[in-house]
């Protein structure tokens, strides 16, 4: 017979845990093979989707390439002023300002950072081909539109179309 039912006790049930996200890492790759910043990448860190490819990237990231910096868009929505990015508009797609200060955004922007990550290359030179960005970019139209609460979950503009 259990002790508890012997000594009138009450069993104590263990509260979950909520899940917190890891932080996210603010520069990843290997120093040694360059100290610059090769890329900075802005993203958007409220969406739990965006946040799970970026968490992908990083780690894929992680002391095999070179230096990335990862900028979280909602957390600082001010750092694309410089781009002349509205706050608004830089949660609304994935955005990468390369080592000689070019903008790149959406399909541009993905082609040129799978180019720098191992594992990656070989989808950032398809996807640097001639029309292939055009046809991303329409691909992700076309899913966001087929699948539009995939961002509801936790994006400041829930039903805001992002790529």
């Amino acid at each position: 017979m259990p002790r508890h039912m012997l000594w009138g006790e009450r069993r104590r049930r263990k509260l979950p845990l909520p899940e917190i996200a890891p932080p996210l890492a603010p520069i990843s790759g290997d120093p040694r093979r360059s100290t610059h910043v090769a890329l900075t990448v802005f993203y958007n860190g409220a969406c739990p989707i965006c946040r799970s490819y970026i968490q992908r990237y990083q780690a894929a990231s992680a002391g095999r390439s070179r230096l990335i910096a990862w900028c979280d868009a909602a957390a600082a929505p001010w750092a694309l002023k410089r781009w002349h990015v509205e706050p608004e508009a830089a949660l609304l797609r994935l955005y990468v300002v390369d080592a000689d200060g070019r903008l790149l955004a959406g399909a541009a922007a993905f082609a040129r950072l799978w180019r720098e990550l191992p594992g990656y290359r070989w989808a950032g030179l398809l996807a640097a081909l001639p029309g292939i960005g055009l046809l991303i970019d329409a691909l992700c139209r076309v899913h966001l539109a087929v699948t539009p609460a995939h961002c509801d979950f936790g994006c400041p503009a829930s039903g805001a179309r992002h790529a």
